[in-house]
């Protein structure tokens, strides 16, 4: 934008607002990056994440269960994916609701359940073995 390099500056210089402004402005920005930067630093290297027979695919965005195409909505998907990343780990309703959702824990929520509950319906539909049983992520406390 220019080329000062304060913040201010460039606020001030392009758009003409109070300092304040862009300090707000510049530091929730900050914050969601930082946000962004810790969740992409867990993620494994392979695109394609599987346990047992459920597979899925982070670049094409697709879940499968034994070569059977599984549709879910942009929250089921991430939330799979979060579990399936830390498959063999315990995992508590607040991390989760901190990952998928961005949010703070509220004890008052049932959320969690209620999603993890569409996941499973979803996964195991049709199928003898429930696979969403077997990673130990499907676990919460």
């Amino acid at each position: 934008m220019t080329a000062r390099s304060r913040v201010e500056d460039g606020c001030n210089a392009w758009i003409r607002v109070p300092t304040t402004i862009c300090k707000t402005i510049f530091v929730s920005g900050t914050i969601g990056a930082a946000r962004a930067l810790l969740r992409r630093s867990h993620l494994p290297s392979e695109s394609v994440l599987t346990v047992l027979d459920l597979s899925l695919d982070r670049v094409e965005r697709k879940v499968q269960r034994g070569g059977r195409p599984i549709e879910l909505t942009v929250k089921e998907f991430a939330l799979l994916e979060y579990l399936m990343r830390n498959a063999g780990r315990r995992l508590t309703r607040a991390m989760i609701i901190e990952h998928v959702w961005n949010l703070t824990f509220d004890s008052a929520t049932n959320i969690v359940d209620v999603y993890i509950n569409y996941l499973r319906r979803k996964v195991d539909d049709g199928f003898q073995a429930r696979s969403s049983r077997r990673c130990a992520a499907w676990a919460t406390s």
